[in-house]
Formats: structure tokens, C-alpha cells, sequence
């Protein structure tokens, strides 16, 4: 499990077994939407991705599963759990608050991030980080979003024209995450968007460009919305090996 503790780190903070839901009033309609995935590890299947997402047009919140399967689950089972709920307009989404949990053979960890507009301000983590990994601030950290808006950013369908060509950093109370989405580009009936990441500690909070890692994201015509692509497929090279997010 360490090996996938380590490929997972970069885009998720581990989280807690939490329900998150939004209340509506009559007039505002709750849309849902739910998202699976197979997670490889160099081809090899070694678990799985569940989310859920809400939204009432003003606020959203965020849910999803990871959880090792097959040989690896045997050796070293894991269950991730992450749920968020912020503010959401237009495609813009702002954290509130972020939960996790995660849960192995002997093994549960907690943490708990608060937004102040936008900015994380608060973090509650068990068993507590030690002393030398307590987060440093980068300015380029500000307006960070948590690791469960960070995956729903990134395996959600998107209106035709609305996916990839973006930027945002992820920060998970420890290490942060720069993601870069490329223009898409037709291939086929598949749209592609050859992307990279990029890597921060809490003691080394900057970025450094030239750590940049691949990361591409394959999209395909959505079956049931006829203006929407779905993500196919989603591949990061690691320092460690590659890791892929396949739909099922």
C-alpha cells in the first residue's frame, strides 16, 4: 500500500467516512452526479474510485472512495475516504470545509481543513504531523482547493469547450499539487489534453517547473448528454511508476 499511499499523495490527502449533503431550499434543484474508476498501477489493477458530487447552483460538496483491490488489497488493504463542501459559482468551486479519513491494517488517520475565503486557515490532523512538517505558506498557495474538489476537477464531464486549458494548485495540509491542463485536442472522436503537474512539500513550498510530471487526460463523447465529453481516461508518470484513473 505504500507504493500507492505515495502515487495517491500527490492529488489526495487521505479522508474521512463522512456524508455530505446539501440543503436545498424548494426553488434550488440538487444535481447529481456519480463517477467510477478502476486505478492501475502500471497496468496492473490495484483498486478503485467512487465519487459523488452535488450542487445547487450556490454551494457543492464532494464525496469520494479510493480503496486498494486485488493482490495489493490482500497485502496491504486501504480505504481512502474524502468529502468537501464550499461555495460554487459559475465553475468556480470554494472550499469550506475538507474531511478525511483513512483506514488500513492497524492504521486510521484524520484530518480536517478550514476556509477562510478561500485560503486554508485551519488544519486538525491525528496523529499530528510532526514538527518539521508542519505546512509553510507560499503565496501561490492562496485560493488552493482540497483534494476531493481537486479529483471531482478533474474526472467530471465538461461541456464541449469548458475542459482542460486551466490551472489551480491543490494543498492537502502537507504538500501541494500545481496542475497545468493543456488546450484539448481533437484525435479521433476523442479529445486529449496533454497536461503536467507539479510538486511542493511543506518545507519546500515552492514550485519547481522542471519537476514537472506528464499528465494527460482523455475525453470521449458523452452517451447520455449530447453537449458533454466524459473523462475516458486519465494517466500520471510518477517518479515511481504510472498510475491511471480508467472509467468504467
Amino acid at each position: 500500500m505504500t507504493l500507492l499511499k505515495n502515487l495517491l499523495a500527490s492529488m489526495v490527502a487521505v479522508v474521512t467516512v463522512l456524508m455530505i449533503g446539501i440543503s436545498a431550499s424548494a426553488t434550488q434543484e440538487v444535481h447529481e452526479e456519480r463517477y467510477n474508476f478502476n486505478i492501475l498501477i502500471s497496468n496492473l489493477h490495484a483498486g478503485s474510485l467512487n465519487l459523488v458530487s452535488r450542487d445547487n447552483g450556490k454551494s457543492y460538496a464532494v464525496r469520494a472512495i479510493l480503496q486498494t483491490e486485488g493482490l495489493l488489497d490482500l497485502i496491504t488493504p486501504r480505504v481512502i475516504d474524502l468529502g468537501v463542501k464550499g461555495w460554487l459559482h459559475m465553475e468556480s468551486f470554494r472550499p469550506v470545509k475538507y474531511q478525511e479519513t483513512s483506514t488500513g491494517r492497524e492504521i486510521e488517520k484524520h484530518r480536517i481543513i478550514n476556509y477562510q475565503h478561500g485560503t486554508p486557515k485551519f488544519f486538525q490532523i491525528t496523529p499530528p504531523l510532526p514538527e518539521n512538517a508542519i505546512p509553510k505558506f507560499a503565496d501561490d498557495w492562496n485560493l488552493s482547493v482540497d483534494p476531493a474538489t481537486a479529483l471531482f476537477t478533474l474526472v467530471r464531464d465538461y461541456r464541449i469547450g469548458w475542459m482542460c486549458n486551466s490551472e489551480f494548485v491543490m494543498f492537502d495540509g502537507r504538500r501541494a499539487v500545481r496542475f497545468s491542463l493543456g488546450e484539448p485536442v481533437i484525435r479521433g472522436e476523442e479529445m486529449h489534453c496533454d497536461s503536467s503537474y507539479t510538486l511542493a512539500t511543506s518545507n519546500s513550498p515552492r514550485m519547481d517547473e522542471q519537476s514537472a510530471l506528464p499528465l494527460t487526460l482523455i475525453y470521449r463523447p458523452s452517451e447520455t448528454s449530447p453537449d458533454k465529453y466524459e473523462l475516458h481516461r486519465l494517466t500520471m508518470q510518477t517518479s515511481r511508476g504510472k498510475i491511471t484513473f480508467k472509467r468504467i
